[in-house]
């Protein structure tokens, strides 16, 4: 008797493992039928913003940068630039180098983070921990935007 109850218990486990494992293959299935579509395949929404800026500048390359956030603290940002690919590239990148240094730090970006969730004082900041002093929250986040951004 121990013996049949012992096959029926494995019987029951081998059912379950090729239950899962069915799920598991089907889920890698569709996963690779998503990762196989061309370009041409894809949505035509999906690349709205770029088919219209090649719409509006068909005789020359050009750089879209646009979006729309409302931030935690309801506060809302809608931005739009466009500019001539030529132009950015002949332009002098250097003075941008500090700014994007600033933000190639964790912790920095961190803050960065954190503000843009709705941390407004420099205060705050430093009580999160691992972001250091309110000092070194103030300048730091100097670097970004003016200081009345983060507030001591």
């Amino acid at each position: 008797m121990e013996e049949s109850e012992s096959v029926e218990t494995l019987t029951g486990r081998l059912a379950l493992v090729e239950e899962r494992l069915a799920s598991l293959e089907a889920a890698h299935a569709v996963g690779a039928e998503a990762a196989a579509k061309t370009a041409d395949e894809l949505d035509e929404d999906e690349f709205w913003a770029l088919e219209g800026l090649k719409s509006r500048t068909p005789d020359r390359s050009a750089v879209l940068l646009t979006g729309a956030v409302r931030l935690p603290s309801e506060a809302c940002y809608e931005w739009q630039e466009t500019f001539d690919a030529d132009s950015v590239l002949e332009a002098d990148w250097a003075p941008a180098a500090s700014a994007l240094a600033a933000l190639g730090q964790p912790v920095r970006l961190s803050l960065l983070r954190q503000v843009l969730s709705g941390v407004e004082a420099a205060s705050e900041l430093a009580a999160l921990e691992g972001l250091g002093t309110t000092g070194r929250c103030t300048t730091i986040c100097g670097r970004w935007w003016p200081p009345a951004g983060c507030a001591a």
